[in-house]
């Protein structure tokens, strides 16, 4: 399986993340936003989450980063085999 099952900032999903990317924008209030989003398949993408500044957008994507090198499998007890985990974006 390639990719990275990912759950929105608004609770929405999980859905299988293919691709990263950041780009400055407007909220769904107007405000100024750092907005990141993923790519699913060659021509699909989705908003993951509005953050207030670039520096925070930056956290969150190095704790996604973390996720995904620390290992995004789990363990699970009923069957004992190795199912993918999933990353839930930062609130704020």
């Amino acid at each position: 399986m390639n990719g990275i099952w990912v759950r929105s900032q608004d609770r929405n999903g999980p859905c299988l993340i293919l691709g990263f990317w950041l780009e400055h924008d407007f909220n769904d209030h107007g405000k100024e936003a750092w907005i990141i989003k993923g790519y699913i398949n060659d021509s699909i993408s989705a908003v993951l989450g509005a953050y207030p500044t670039e520096q925070r957008a930056l956290e969150v994507l190095s704790s996604l980063q973390d996720f995904i090198e620390n290992g995004s499998l789990y363990e699970d007890a009923n069957t004992h085999t190795l199912r993918p985990a999933v990353y839930q974006m930062d609130a704020e």
